[in-house]
C-alpha cells in the first residue's frame, strides 16, 4: 500500500512539473507573440515616418514646378498647354487593390525578401527566424521533419503557402479530403481572368514532375488561366494541364516545364501562341487586341530559378500580373522597366 502511495505521488508530482513546464512554454509563446507585434509595429512606423518625409519634399517640389511650368493656375496659356492641376485630375487610375478578389497577407516580407536558393541549413535557420515573427509557421517549424526540405525551402521564399505546408503531412498519409475537389469555385468562373494558384489544395499535392505541382507546376497553372480567360471552359484546371504536359513529354527532368507545352501544347486546350519581342509597345498592342502573355522569367522578384507568369492587362501605372505562386505579387502592378529584364521570352495567346 505504502509503495502504491509513493507511485501516485510520483506521478501527481510529474503531472505537476509537466503543466508548469507547460504554461511556462505558453507565456514564453505570448512574451515571443508580444515582441513579433511590436517589432511589426516599429517598422510600420518608422516606415510610415520615412514615407511621411519623402511625401512632403515630393509634395513641396511637385508645387514649386506646377507654379513655375504652369503660372495659369489650371487654365490653359497662350499656347493651348493644359496645366498640372488639370493634367493630374484628369489621369485619375482606379484602385487595383480594391478589385483585387483575394486577401493579401505578408506584404511587408515581400516588399523586403527576394527568392533565393538556400542549403538545408539555411533552410532551417530561416525557418526559425520566420517561426518567431509569424506565429502561423510556429507548427510547422516545430514539426519541421514532416516536411520535404524542398517544401520549407519555398515557404521561406513564400509564407503564403503555410496552409498549404500544413496539409501536407495529412495528405502523404492518405487523407485526400485535405485536398478537396479540383474544380473551379463560382467566384472564379464569373471571374475574366482568374488567377489560379500552384500551391491552391485543390490541385497543389498532385504529382508533377520531380515533386508535385505546388512546387513544380508554375507552367500548367499558368497555361490553365490563360486558357481559360480566353475560352471560358472552366473545366480547364492546373492538375488537367499538367497530366496533359506530363503523358505527353513536356515536363523534362531536372530542368522543368518545355517552352514547347506553352507554344505546342496550348492548342490542345483551345487556343495558340506565338512569341513576340521583348517591348513596351508590341506588348501592350497585343493586350489591346484582346489577347494575354506568358512569359518565362530569369532569376529576380518572381523566382530564384525559373518560372511562368500571366500579363491580362495595363494601364499608366504598369501591368496586371497572374503569378501563379503568389497573392501579393499578383496583386501589385508591375512597371515594364522592372519586367524587362526579368522575362527571359513571352508569348501572345489568343482563342483558336
Amino acid at each position: 500500500m505504502r509503495k502504491k502511495l509513493d507511485v501516485i505521488n510520483v506521478n501527481e508530482r510529474n503531472s505537476s512539473a509537466r503543466e508548469e513546464m507547460t504554461m511556462e512554454e505558453k507565456r514564453r509563446r505570448r512574451q515571443r507573440q508580444r515582441a513579433r507585434q511590436l517589432a511589426i509595429k516599429r517598422r510600420r512606423r518608422r516606415r510610415f515616418l520615412q514615407m511621411m518625409g519623402l511625401g512632403a519634399v515630393s509634395v513641396i517640389v511637385l508645387v514649386a514646378a506646377g507654379r513655375f511650368l504652369f503660372p495659369k493656375d489650371g487654365k490653359e496659356d497662350a499656347k493651348g498647354s493644359v496645366s498640372f492641376v488639370d493634367a493630374t485630375a484628369d489621369s485619375k487610375e482606379k484602385d487595383w487593390l480594391a478589385d483585387f478578389p483575394y486577401e493579401v497577407k505578408f506584404a511587408e516580407f515581400f516588399e523586403e525578401n527576394k527568392p533565393i536558393q538556400r542549403s538545408d541549413a539555411e533552410v532551417y535557420s530561416r525557418l526559425k527566424e520566420l517561426a518567431e515573427e509569424y506565429p502561423e509557421l510556429e507548427e510547422i517549424y516545430e514539426e519541421y521533419e514532416s516536411y520535404p526540405v524542398k517544401m520549407l525551402g519555398s515557404l521561406c521564399n513564400n509564407p503564403e503557402l503555410y496552409e498549404y505546408v500544413k496539409g501536407y503531412p495529412d495528405y502523404e498519409r492518405g487523407d485526400t479530403s485535405v485536398a478537396g475537389k479540383a474544380e473551379l469555385t463560382a467566384e472564379e468562373k464569373e471571374q475574366k481572368y482568374p488567377l489560379f494558384l500552384q500551391w491552391d489544395k485543390r490541385w497543389g499535392y498532385e504529382t508533377y514532375g520531380d515533386f508535385n505541382i505546388a512546387l513544380s507546376g508554375c507552367g500548367p497553372t499558368t497555361l490553365a488561366m490563360a486558357a481559360v480567360a480566353l475560352t471560358d471552359d472552366n473545366t480547364i484546371t492546373p492538375d488537367r494541364v499538367a497530366k496533359y504536359s506530363m503523358t505527353n513529354g513536356y515536363y523534362v527532368e531536372g530542368t522543368g516545364t518545355a517552352w514547347s507545352l506553352m507554344t505546342d501544347g496550348c492548342e490542345n486546350f483551345g487556343i495558340k501562341a506565338e512569341e513576340i519581342s521583348l517591348d513596351e509597345y508590341v506588348m501592350k498592342n497585343q493586350l489591346d487586341a484582346g489577347k494575354v502573355l506568358i512569359c518565362s522569367m530569369r532569376e529576380g522578384d518572381f523566382t530564384s530559378v525559373g518560372h511562368f507568369i500571366m500579363i491580362y492587362g495595363y494601364d499608366s501605372q504598369g501591368f496586371y500580373v497572374n503569378d501563379a505562386n503568389c497573392i501579393y505579387r499578383s496583386s501589385r502592378m508591375w512597371s515594364y522597366e522592372t519586367l524587362k529584364n526579368q522575362i527571359r521570352i513571352l508569348w501572345a495567346f489568343e482563342e483558336k
